[in-house]
This record gives C-alpha cells, sequence and structure tokens, in this order.
C-alpha cells in the first residue's frame, strides 16, 4: 500500500523490467516467501541503497537442494573472496549505469522464463 501511495510501483519494478510489485503482493497474501522483495521494499520506502560488491563475501548453502526457494540454479555459488573489501567514502547516490544494468538482467530474466 506505501508503494502505491508514493507512486513507485515503476521504480519498484525497475521501469517495469520485473513484477516485484505482485511479488510483493503475493507475499502479502501469503503465496509466496521471499525476504528479497521485503528487502527491497523498505529500503526503497526508506529511500536507502545496497550496496553489491564485486566479490562474494557469503556462502550461499541454499544450493544443496535445502533451500526453501531452491530452483535448481547455481548462480549464486561464487568463490568467497580471499582478502577484505576495503570501504572508501563515496557519495550516496543510485548509479544510473548499475540500475540500467538491472533492468537488462531482469528484463532478460523474464524473457528466459517466458520462453521455458
Amino acid at each position: 500500500d506505501q508503494i502505491r501511495a508514493h507512486k513507485l510501483e515503476w521504480t519498484f519494478d525497475f521501469s517495469g523490467s520485473y513484477p516485484f510489485m505482485k511479488m510483493l503482493e503475493k507475499q502479502a497474501d501469503g503465496s509466496v516467501s521471499s525476504w528479497a522483495v521485503r528487502w527491497y521494499a523498505s529500503a526503497l520506502l526508506k529511500d536507502k541503497l545496497t550496496l553489491y560488491p564485486g566479490r562474494s563475501l557469503i556462502f550461499h548453502n541454499g544450493s544443496d537442494g535445502s533451500g526453501t526457494n531452491y530452483s535448481g540454479d547455481n548462480a549464486l555459488d561464487v568463490k568467497l573472496s580471499d582478502r577484505p573489501i576495503v570501504l572508501e567514502r563515496l557519495l550516496l547516490e543510485e548509479d544510473k549505469n548499475a540500475r540500467k544494468a538491472f533492468i537488462g538482467y531482469f528484463r532478460y530474466a523474464m524473457l528466459w522464463h517466458k520462453i521455458q
């Protein structure tokens, strides 16, 4: 409701490239379970950004089939970084090129999903 009240549906759906709004509605009615869509919705409503480092700092342990939403895709099985990520003070603003890359990725993912 808050996303609609603030007229953020288009932004939430990454310019219409992925149906996050529909996913959030399904989360609310209990037909899907996704911590990620709740995280994204709350960050958007609080005008927060998420940092995605180029090297992984976590091990994704749901790819062994024990994960709730495991689909057989091992895309998250990546090598862990063997060194820390050094953070620098940066201007906190959305990277327009990164947003375009996400939109492209989501459009491709949706197209791939439709043809399968």
